[in-house]
């Protein structure tokens, strides 16, 4: 399912949420916010919905039957070449 409204593909813009566990085990709610590709890498820029301003990177990972992951960014130089582009 790609869109919130139950729908596998539309354009009703309903903003898809998901859960992240801070370090605690706590979840807590983000939207997709945007989706940015650089260098062909597609990455998903989270906000949160709670009080507090949180807000995340996720990359992209597609799998071979066209359903899609998010991972954390853990390699270093990718982090440093998303800072430069985007914070640049």
């Amino acid at each position: 399912m790609s869109c919130s409204c139950g729908q596998d593909s539309c354009s009703c813009s309903a903003p898809q949420y998901l859960y992240l566990k801070d370090e605690a085990g706590i979840p807590h709610e983000f939207y997709i916010a945007d989706n940015l590709t650089v260098a062909h890498q597609k990455y998903v820029f989270l906000a949160g919905t709670d009080a507090d301003d949180q807000y995340a990177l996720l990359k992209v990972i597609e799998t071979e039957n066209g359903q899609q992951h998010y991972e954390n960014i853990v390699d270093e130089s990718e982090w440093d070449r998303l800072k430069e582009l985007l914070f640049s």
